[in-house]
């Protein structure tokens, strides 16, 4: 689906399949991807979980607010990270000690976050303005932006391990074929 739409919208506008076009695309939708792939894992797994946007929300909005009001980038990372690994360890301990379903906490942990966001922020949006941040965010190699970098290399390490997956169930397959084949000739 997705090569059909980059062909049509190739033909409506030939700009559009311009390297420096796909590059901005890949580098708006790199934290999504990002996100994404780990929750492939979740619902591989069967599980479920409503409240990842939220709390990518309210981590960002409280590193934003960190980074305005003078505190140092790298310490405002650990906090945000900390956070959003509090959240994840709520959602978890809701669902296997209070053995509430993951839908239900989860969507009770996207309200808490989204409401902790608006509670932390005043309801206004948040500028940053540090150029130092701006020149990590900015930056490029051959081309291409950090958070496109980092989606990229999870994505290589998502299909690779996907493909590893794949490889030890045929190999598991193909000995016990052959376990069932000397067995019936016995």
């Amino acid at each position: 689906m997705l090569a059909i739409l980059i062909i049509v919208f190739g033909i409506i506008n030939p700009v559009f399949l311009k390297i420096s076009n796909l590059f901005n695309i890949l580098s708006q939708n790199s934290i999504i991807g990002i996100v994404s792939l780990g929750m492939t894992l979740v619902i591989i797994i069967g599980g479920i979980d409503l409240s990842v946007g939220s709390v990518v929300a309210f981590t960002g909005m409280l590193f934003a607010i960190l980074v305005s009001n003078g505190m140092p980038i790298f310490i405002a990372i650990i906090i945000s990270i900390i956070a959003g690994i509090g959240f994840g360890f709520i959602n978890g301990a809701l669902i296997i000690k209070g053995k509430i379903p993951a839908f239900i906490a989860t969507l009770g942990m996207m309200s808490a976050a989204r409401g902790g966001t608006l509670l932390i922020s005043g309801s206004k949006s948040v500028s940053i303005g540090n150029s130092s941040l701006n020149s990590i965010v900015n930056l490029s190699i051959a081309g291409i932006t950090v958070p496109s970098f980092v989606f990229i290399v999870f994505l290589i390490k998502h299909i690779g391990e996907n493909i590893f997956m794949q490889l030890e169930v045929m190999k598991k397959r193909h000995y016990s074929m052959v376990l069932m084949f000397l067995y019936s000739l016995y």
